[in-house]
């Protein structure tokens, strides 16, 4: 795992042809505006977030996620929401799942994270935490076919770059049984 700076995970976007929107609000954009997408309800207890988080890494694997995960990137974008005390708690986790690097605590400096194909098990970790914590990330798979947003308002949005990828997300959303929001 690489931690990256804001600048350094925009011009990661950037490369792979996405536009990255500063400011509130924030966004990742295909550069293509019809770009189609889904909202759904984001799981609130354990088992139903970590389910969640194989359908974000391999949405049309056939195997476990972390085997088809492409590697990617998972920018954190909005913390500390909540209480302290939840937040602390939050923050401990994150550190743990950062802790091979030596900046593991600089989450406002670091705030993303570049994961290679092997790192799909640290990639559902690090989507665990928003989920869990309600906190704002957004997910961009290598391949960039995807830009899977999680909000602290309760929901995912995944956009996908075509329609062909779209169709897949929309399948495995319905087969998935998650619960499709307007």
């Amino acid at each position: 795992m690489q931690l990256l700076s804001e600048d350094q995970a925009r011009e990661w976007c950037e490369t792979r042809g996405m536009d990255v929107q500063t400011g509130c609000p924030f966004a990742i954009r295909f550069r293509d505006a019809g770009a189609p997408s889904v909202r759904i309800a984001a799981p609130r207890e354990g088992l139903g977030i970590l389910s969640l988080t194989a359908l974000l890494l391999a949405p049309w694997a056939a195997g476990p996620a972390e085997e088809a995960f492409p590697g990617g990137l998972v920018w954190l974008r909005d913390w500390d929401i909540w209480s302290e005390a939840t937040e602390r708690v939050g923050h401990a986790l994150l550190r743990g799942v950062r802790a091979p690097h030596p900046r593991a605590g600089d989450v406002a400096g670091l705030p993303a994270h570049r994961l290679d194909a092997a790192e799909g098990t640290e990639a559902r970790a690090l989507l665990t935490l928003p989920l869990l914590f309600q906190w704002d990330a957004w997910l961009v798979p290598e391949s960039a076919d995807l830009a899977v947003f999680l909000s602290h308002d309760g929901f995912v949005r995944i956009t996908a770059a075509s329609p062909g990828a779209h169709d897949r997300v929309m399948e495995c959303v319905r087969d998935g049984g998650w619960t499709i929001l307007p």
